[in-house]
This record gives structure tokens, C-alpha cells and sequence, in this order.
């Protein structure tokens, strides 16, 4: 019996003393690891890009090479080079190599690397052919310190491609009703429209003054323009979806940056729509498709959200975009 229970008490410390070794061997975030990351970048050309892989302190760890495969989409991305100046790998010897979709890395120096920062850049082309919205992961497959010691804790990055141009739509002396169909750098009134003016949206308790205007809202603006034809413009970043909060009865609703027809609109919960949209150019009018900086009448039968998003075909009829920040005429 005692030799039994002896058996046991060994077979317990041995079982529990694997565990132990196993889960010190998983890469986790901790004293004794490194972390290494990868920032989601927003980019708004067809142009170069150089991504950062940040580290955590190397101080003190004795690292004297690293090893990683980065994964990233060639429809995207387009591997150019690797860029050490200024960075934690500075003085190492760099070698790296481009096999399908993967970029691999080999870094080897002759002292401990030292310091927290940039470890190493990575610098990408744009491909021409992607369109704002366009994206790439930027998926480590694989990292080692040395022999594998010590861990990594990693986290992936991104690279979207949102395009920067300029909306016009034509508006008239008096009141327009208008919206924000960018992401702006600054979304006042008085830096979108000008000084002394204001803009008011509609909430469930009537309208209601505002000095900053917010996408996915329509809004009022009392304008000052030539008896001609007169274009207003916003320059931001393409927004090519949205989702917009309503209110059973009616809402002031936006747009984005694409034409959008009222059957693409994806409703949560199912069938709130309760009309078409009613726009207004001087009067209003009833319609079944949003064009981009007009702002809409809507009528919901509950509270919900509307999910707008990109309708190419929609835009190709409605609208020219150019990278240039040249004319997009949105008037229906």
C-alpha cells in the first residue's frame, strides 16, 4: 500500500512538473518575453510605405539575431526593401527575401541589440490598382530571438488604403440640406463652411443647433451663393461605408462617399425603411438613391441602424472621383 501511494505522489509531482515546463515554453506577454508588433497604417496614395515592427526593451537580454516571415497581400502590397537606419537593428548584419506572399527576415549582430522602439522597417509600394478600401494584413508566421529565446509576444498590423479627395455638390442661396460623406481633420462648421455660421440636425425632440457636423447625419445650412451655379467642396478621407443609428419616425440621415440605392441599404432589424428618401434642392423631391453630401428625410418604423455601403455601379453613373481632389459633381 505504501509503495503504491509512494507511486502516486511521484506520478503527481512528474504530471504537474510537465505542465509547468509546457506552459513556460508558450510565448506570452511577461517579464521575460519581448513584444513585437506591427501598427495598422492608413495611407492615402499609391505611393511607398514603410511599416514599423516595435519592440518592447531588448535591454539586457543578450539578443543577438532575429528570424520572421511576415505574410501580406500582393494584390496590396508590393515588397520593396528593408530599412534599418535609425532602428534597433542599425548595426546588424540585414538579409531578407521575398517567396510569395512572404517577406522573410534575417537579422544577426555582432553585439546585444539594446533599447525599445522601431526594430526594423519594412517598406512597401502601393499597388496601383487598389481602390480605397483596399486593404492588406500584415500576418507574422513566424519570430524567434535567437535559438528561440526569449519569446515573442506578437501582434499583427494592417495596411488600408483610404483615399483623399475632394466632394462638391451645388447649393443655393439660403437653406441646403447637406451632409458629411469624408472623414475629415476637423468637422466644425466654421472649418468646413466658414465663420458665423451654424448647422442644425434633427433628433426626436426637434432640431437642435450644432457647431460640429458628425457622419451619418444630415444636416441644415443656411448658405450664401451667386444666382449662377455655385459648387461647395470637403476634402477628406473616402468613407465607402457607414452605419447610422435612427429613430422610430422621421430622421435626417447623410451619406458616404459612393451613390447608394435604397434596395442595397441593409436594414437591422429587417424592413424599418417606412419611405423613400426626400431630399431637398431649392424643394424637396422623393428618391430612391443617396448621392454623396446631401442629406435625407427618412421615415423608420422602429429604432435601428442602416448600413450603408459602396454601390460601384451607382457611382460610376452618379459621380467622377478623382485622386487629384478635382470636381465631384453629387447633384442628382
Amino acid at each position: 500500500m505504501k509503495n503504491n501511494l509512494k507511486c502516486l505522489c511521484t506520478f503527481i509531482v512528474v504530471f504537474f512538473l510537465s505542465i509547468e515546463m509546457t506552459y513556460s515554453q508558450i510565448p506570452r506577454a511577461g517579464k521575460m518575453s519581448v513584444s513585437v508588433s506591427m501598427p495598422d497604417t492608413i495611407v492615402n496614395s499609391h505611393d511607398t510605405i514603410e511599416v514599423p515592427l516595435f519592440a518592447s526593451s531588448l535591454s539586457g537580454l543578450n539578443i543577438f539575431s532575429y528570424e520572421t516571415n511576415i505574410r501580406f497581400d500582393t494584390t496590396v502590397l508590393h515588397f520593396v526593401t528593408l530599412v534599418k537606419a535609425g532602428t534597433l537593428s542599425n548595426d546588424a548584419s540585414i538579409i531578407s527575401n521575398r517567396k510569395a506572399d512572404t517577406v522573410l527576415i534575417a537579422a544577426s549582430a555582432t553585439s546585444a541589440l539594446s533599447g525599445r522602439g522601431e526594430l526594423i522597417r519594412i517598406r512597401f509600394a502601393i499597388d496601383t490598382n487598389v481602390v480605397s478600401g483596399g486593404y492588406s494584413p500584415l500576418e507574422f508566421t513566424r519570430f524567434q530571438f535567437n535559438e528561440g529565446s526569449p519569446p515573442a509576444f506578437l501582434t499583427n498590423g494592417k495596411v488600408t488604403f483610404a483615399q483623399r479627395i475632394t466632394i462638391q455638390t451645388q447649393i443655393h442661396n439660403g437653406w441646403n440640406l447637406l451632409s458629411l460623406p469624408l472623414t475629415v481633420d476637423d468637422g466644425k462648421v466654421s472649418t468646413l463652411f466658414g465663420e458665423g455660421l451654424n448647422a442644425f440636425v434633427y433628433t426626436p425632440a426637434g432640431y437642435v443647433p450644432t457647431d460640429s457636423i458628425r457622419n451619418g447625419e444630415g444636416f441644415w445650412i443656411k448658405l450664401s451663393a451667386d444666382s449662377g451655379i455655385t459648387y461647395k467642396g470637403i476634402t477628406g478621407t473616402v468613407r465607402v461605408a457607414d452605419t447610422i443609428a435612427v429613430n422610430e419616425g422621421w430622421n435626417l440621415v447623410g451619406s458616404i462617399s459612393d451613390g447608394v440605392e435604397r434596395d442595397s441599404i441593409k436594414q437591422l432589424p429587417d424592413s424599418i425603411l417606412a419611405s423613400d428618401f426626400f431630399g431637398f434642392d431649392v424643394s424637396y423631391y422623393q428618391t430612391n438613391f443617396i448621392v454623396p453630401m446631401r442629406g435625407y428625410w427618412l421615415k423608420a418604423n422602429a429604432n435601428g441602424r442602416l448600413k450603408l455601403s459602396s454601390n460601384q455601379n451607382a457611382m460610376r453613373r452618379q459621380q467622377v472621383f478623382s485622386p487629384n481632389h478635382s470636381l465631384n459633381d453629387t447633384t442628382r
